[in-house]
């Protein structure tokens, strides 16, 4: 977490309640008003820094699903930040799949769950990323 916070991520240690709402939010908000295809037509990543964090998210994830599951919304909502401020990659899949797990869940919001869910199927077989899609 600490090479995180020097790549510019934002994930707290001990995330309250608060955190997750805000987070939660803010998600919302970034994602307001684009669709499925705007998302998938977003450029492919290019900035190095922006890679290394979503490299780093996609390791930290396993580890945090096991370990600190407390930390996952924050993961997927950094991909999906990094996603839409700095372009598409294979890795943007977890983030919104992620979001799918946490819409269906906390949020209690199936239908854009499933929407999300879906949209992380399509990165994978945009970049041919076959490991989620079994």
């Amino acid at each position: 977490l600490q090479i995180l916070r020097k790549l510019g991520a934002t994930i707290p240690m001990a995330p309250t309640n608060r955190d997750i709402v805000r987070a939660h939010k803010s998600s919302k908000k970034l994602l307001k008003g684009r669709s499925d295809e705007r998302l998938l037509r977003l450029p492919p990543i290019a900035d190095a820094v922006a890679s290394s964090k979503m490299h780093l998210l996609n390791l930290l994830f396993m580890y945090t699903m096991m370990v600190r599951p407390d930390l996952l919304p924050f993961i997927g909502w950094q991909m999906i930040e990094i996603t839409v401020h700095s372009g598409l990659s294979g890795m943007a899949s977890v983030g919104f799949a992620l979001h799918a797990a946490l819409l269906c869940g906390i949020g209690k919001d199936i239908p854009n769950g499933f929407r999300f869910g879906n949209l992380a199927l399509k990165v994978c077989e945009r970049f041919g990323v076959h490991v989620w899609s079994g």
